[in-house]
């Protein structure tokens, strides 16, 4: 792909280690990265909603790390 790209802002990237990708499904992470607009609190409950649903599952958790930023 060549040329000027552009998207609209903001731009939200999420780093995250497989402690929340492999617990969490992709359209869940999507809804909680929508419904926040402070990054600390994104992270917060991306977090939270990992531990729920690891322990509503049964799921062994592994070290869970996340990453927000915001790009205005």
């Amino acid at each position: 792909m060549t040329g000027v790209q552009t998207c609209a802002l903001p731009i939200w990237l999420v780093i995250m280690s497989d402690g929340l990708y492999k617990v969490l499904p992709d359209a869940d992470i999507l809804n909680i990265v929508n419904n926040f607009s402070n990054v600390n609190e994104t992270a917060m409950a991306l977090e939270i909603k990992a531990e729920k649903t690891a322990t509503k599952n049964g799921i062994s958790r592994d070290n869970t790390t996340i990453a927000v930023l915001k790009i205005k």
